[in-house]
């Protein structure tokens, strides 16, 4: 049987990272700002592919669907001032 001796100076294993849901983010990598950012492009339907591709490995699930929904909203409510407007 050979014997392999413990080195003193051996580097500890890397923590494991905890299980995240689906659609989790860390703060760090998405930000409410840039959520914003991609949802407007998105409203006006010129986003590159790159740079959705990009979007959907570091934005949060539930930042796009708040900020969707809040600019649908926004949207729906500015045309409604605008008709309103028009027809005055």
């Amino acid at each position: 049987m050979s014997h392999t001796p413990e080195t003193p100076n051996a580097n500890p294993p890397a923590p494991v990272e905890p299980a995240r849901p689906a659609g989790y983010t860390s703060h760090r990598q998405a930000s409410i700002w840039r959520t914003v950012v991609s949802i407007a492009w998105a409203f006006f339907g010129v986003r590159k592919g790159a740079d959705y591709e990009e979007d959907i490995k570091q934005l949060n699930i539930f930042h796009i669907i708040f900020v969707g929904l809040a600019g649908g909203f926004a949207l729906v409510i500015a045309l409604m001032l605008l008709a309103k407007w028009a027809t005055a």
